[in-house]
């Protein structure tokens, strides 16, 4: 990947358990967390360039950029539904889901990536 992001919209909801945003502006991530109704938890993050280039480098390792941009719902009432939305320079990556994601390990390598970015928060 080409530089650092500019852009970052990260989210995976569920309607039954933990549920997880993180957005890029600036500099600074911001990360929720939330269950069903209750008040989110927010926490503003700062990564190093060095962290940024791990995550992205971690994007490359799952392949990403292959990824469909949508796993549609095969029921009508998905428990899950997440979206990545990420740009960096000469980059653009635009995929979501409910309930069906990437084949194999991809999906789950990406939330250890993210966690790692977040300092070892949870997420996924």
């Amino acid at each position: 990947m080409c530089g650092l992001p500019h852009w970052v919209e990260i989210s995976i909801t569920r309607t039954d358990g933990p549920s997880y945003q993180v957005t890029l502006e600036g500099r600074t991530l911001t990360y929720q967390q939330w269950m069903s109704e209750a008040p989110r938890q927010t926490e503003q993050l700062h990564p190093a360039p060095r962290e940024w280039r791990e995550f992205l480098s971690a994007l490359e390792a799952v392949d990403i950029r292959q990824w469909d941009s949508e796993y549609p719902a095969a029921t009508p009432d998905p428990a899950v539904r997440w979206y990545i939305e990420l740009a960096a320079p000469g980059y653009l990556l635009n995929t979501s889901g409910a309930d069906v994601y990437p084949p194999g390990e991809a999906f789950p390598r990406f939330c250890e990536a993210m966690r790692a970015l977040l300092g070892g928060r949870e997420f996924g």
